[in-house]
């Protein structure tokens, strides 16, 4: 079947009347019916949005309104930080998530805590279980992530097929980096009936996925199809997507079409940006070294030496995102808490994660 794909100038005036065209032209307006379920995975990997690393909310609550306007029930999630970085109930509030919850009845879920399944995938002569989400494989009808192009220092870009890494709940998912590229196309082929929204109002260049240079781009583009989305948009970054491991899998199984076989509503060639290049740092390179190896990864991220490594390598580079929080194993408070100075006293008071911080950050006293 031809993949489609709406790539368009954006112009913020006009977002909601431009993002309705593109989903029509991808079909999506006449597959979706009154009272389905449709999922939205914004890219949310950090706290606070920052262009060319999180989703744009402007983006964000226009494609809302627009499936509320269809008669669909909405849902957006994302999982907490990795490592333990952040509580993403934090990104929700910065993002104004639960006010939209609120203005279009929508429902907003944290992935990291709803029950989940395995998906089983096999290397290095032995399985690996990776947790996904029950909801997104039996409890919705449609599932629309929204990426933004972006270079990254593990994996060379992230687009549509990368921002589903954000679906795995467990904060330790950087174990399964040695396989990320068998479990993440293995988690996309686990979600049916997917579509994908490409957030290009900003790009993400030289070091990403959360640091790097921001610039602006000023397009979208709306698909069908994963796999065409990421080819033209890798095209219009100056990548040639067959040389990104984690598509090897999407290519040995033909999944990713050719550009000819893709139904445009123009020609991309246009919005070729050359500012798209990634250039890694020592850190990178040490870092990259435990993505590819078990047994490195277990050391750098697990061992009784993790804590003192990231302490030493943190005194000369700063943390992408500031590690609020840290588990605190005490009987009686669940979930997490903020790791300076807090007492379980804080915990017990009831104080939320953002009160706490204030407390800790300006010595006030928090009614």
């Amino acid at each position: 079947m031809t993949a489609r794909l709406y790539i368009y100038d954006l112009r913020v005036n006009q977002i909601e009347e431009l993002l309705g065209q593109a989903l029509d032209f991808i079909g999506l307006k006449n597959k979706l019916k009154p009272g389905y379920r449709v999922f939205l995975k914004p890219n949310l990997g950090h706290p606070k949005f920052k262009p060319g690393v999180t989703t744009t909310p402007q983006l964000l609550e226009a494609l809302i309104k627009i499936l509320r306007d269809y008669g669909c029930k909405v849902i957006v999630g994302e999982s907490d930080g990795g490592y333990n970085s952040y509580e993403v109930k934090d990104a929700f509030h910065d993002y104004g998530l639960y006010d939209l919850e609120k203005k279009y009845g929508i429902r907003v879920v944290n992935l990291s805590q709803l029950p989940f399944e395995f998906l089983t995938v096999h290397k290095f002569g032995r399985d690996f279980k990776i947790e996904m989400p029950k909801i997104l494989l039996h409890e919705i009808d449609a599932f629309i992530t929204l990426p933004v192009p972006k270079v990254h220092a593990m994996t060379q870009i992230s687009l549509s097929y990368k921002n589903q890494w954000g679906c795995v709940p467990n904060v330790m998912r950087l174990r399964y980096h040695p396989v990320f590229n068998e479990a993440i196309f293995a988690i996309n082929q686990a979600i049916k009936n997917k579509y994908t929204i490409i957030d290009g109002t900003y790009g993400l260049t030289r070091s990403g996925p959360m640091v790097g240079d921001s610039f602006k781009l000023g397009w979208l583009i709306a698909s069908d199809s994963f796999e065409a989305a990421d080819l033209i948009t890798a095209k219009m970054m100056g990548v040639d997507l067959k040389k990104i491991r984690h598509y090897y899998l999407a290519y040995r199984n033909g999944l990713v079409p050719k550009e000819a076989e893709i139904e445009m509503n123009q020609d991309y060639h246009k919005f070729v940006s050359n500012k798209f290049y990634l250039k890694r740092d020592h850190w990178n390179y040490l870092a990259l070294f435990a993505w590819v190896h078990p047994a490195i990864n277990h050391f750098f991220y697990e061992s009784m030496f993790a804590d003192l490594l990231h302490k030493i390598m943190y005194t000369f580079r700063k943390k992408p995102v500031e590690k609020y929080y840290q588990v605190l194993r005490y009987p009686d408070i669940s979930d997490v808490m903020p790791y300076e100075n807090c007492s379980p006293e804080d915990a017990r008071e009831g104080l939320s994660k953002a009160e706490i911080i204030k407390k800790l950050i300006t010595g006030e006293t928090v009614k």
